[in-house]
Parts: C-alpha cells; sequence; structure tokens
C-alpha cells in the first residue's frame, strides 16, 4: 500500500513538471518577433499624450531558459513600474553609511491606486524577441486610463457593497438597484456612468442608513 501511495506521489510530480515545461516551451514557441516599430527604449511621452515604456533583458539562449516565463513576468513589472515613476515623480533620499559613503533611497510618488491603474491600463505589444534580446513593450492612451478607471472603480465599488450587506443586514441592495438600474447585471462595467453616484450612495448609507 505504501508503494503505490509512493508511485501515485511520483507520477502527480511527473505530471506537475511536465506541465510546467510545456508552458515554458509554448511561451518560448509563441514569442513574436519584435516589430520594426517597436518603441525606443526608456520611458517617452508623445504629442498626443500617448507615453511608452519599453526595456529589455539578455539571456543566454533566451528560448531555451527553463525561467523565460519569470524573466518575462520581471521585465513587465519593470516596464509598468518606470511608467508609473515617469508620470508621477519618485522622491530620493541620501543618508550616510558606516562606511563613509552615502546609502540613495528611490521611492515612487504614486499611491497604491495609481500603481494598480498603471498597471491595468497598459496596453501595446507585449513581450518580444530581437536578435536573442527579450523586449517588453507597454503604451498608455488617454483612452486606456480612462477606460481602466471605469473598470477599477466598479470592481473596488462592488467589494464595498459585498462588504456593507455583511456588515448591516437592513442595508437593501434591492432599493439601490431602483435608484440605479443600469448597475446590477451589466456585462460591460465601462460603460457604467452611476458608479460614482453609487460610491457617493454607499457612502451616504453608512451615514444616514437610508438613501438621499
Amino acid at each position: 500500500m505504501k508503494y503505490k501511495n509512493f508511485l501515485v506521489k511520483i507520477i502527480k510530480f511527473g505530471l506537475v513538471a511536465s506541465s510546467f515545461f510545456i508552458n515554458d516551451r509554448l511561451l518560448a514557441e509563441n514569442l513574436k518577433s519584435c516589430p520594426e516599430n517597436l518603441p525606443k527604449e526608456g520611458v517617452h511621452l508623445y504629442p498626443d499624450l500617448k507615453v511608452t515604456s519599453t526595456f529589455k533583458k539578455g539571456l543566454i539562449d533566451p528560448l531555451n531558459n527553463p525561467d523565460l516565463q519569470e524573466y518575462i513576468a520581471l521585465l513587465k513589472l519593470k516596464v509598468v513600474k518606470r511608467h508609473h515613476e515617469f508620470v508621477h515623480g519618485t522622491t530620493y533620499t541620501s543618508e550616510p553609511t558606516k562606511y563613509g559613503g552615502k546609502r540613495i533611497t528611490k521611492k515612487s510618488n504614486a499611491t497604491p491606486y495609481q500603481k494598480k491603474l498603471s498597471l491595468v491600463s497598459m496596453r501595446g505589444i507585449g513581450a518580444c524577441i530581437k536578435e536573442g534580446v527579450i523586449f517588453f513593450s507597454g503604451e498608455w492612451t488617454k483612452e486606456s486610463i480612462t477606460s481602466a478607471n471605469r473598470v477599477i472603480q466598479f470592481e473596488e465599488g462592488m467589494k464595498k457593497l459585498k462588504s456593507l450587506r455583511q456588515e448591516d443586514p437592513k442595508f437593501n441592495l434591492l432599493e439601490l438597484a431602483k435608484k440605479y438600474p443600469n448597475f446590477l447585471g451589466h456585462e460591460d462595467p465601462t460603460s457604467t456612468d452611476d458608479m460614482k453616484k453609487i460610491l457617493e450612495a454607499i457612502e451616504n448609507w453608512k451615514k444616514y442608513r437610508r438613501f438621499e
């Protein structure tokens, strides 16, 4: 019986390991070549207010690198981080060390919401490969930021509603739905225009336990 259980564990481990290998191979095989109009490296603002953020990672034989997926994920984080640092600025602090040198610390001025917005509103090419080097490129437009703002606010509003229903049994979701009929069951939250009013209604309920 113990031998049978041991074999089952070995088989399960093999299946999990092979799935990771297959995923990495699929990622490598489907990694597209970078287009000729790939935005230049760094973060750049254009006259139409579009912002691009492009960075690269050099790897030895990248298509056969077992950690390719993780390297691309880190590259994506770098692209997003540099974008919100560019938009919202950074603060540098310097302090002396006991060795006679100095320690410089960099901190983004972006709020947690602004960092989330930077990630959600990113559009663009994504990961690609050029001459054996991995690039990740994202872009932000007025339209993508506006759309992401609405989606994030909608999701946060729904979380607040869920919490409020748990905290206050008197809270009647149907009354809110009558007051704002467009916000429930909507397939496309980005087209919901009442979210700001709904959030105000939630705060109003917390104060007076009724809808004004």
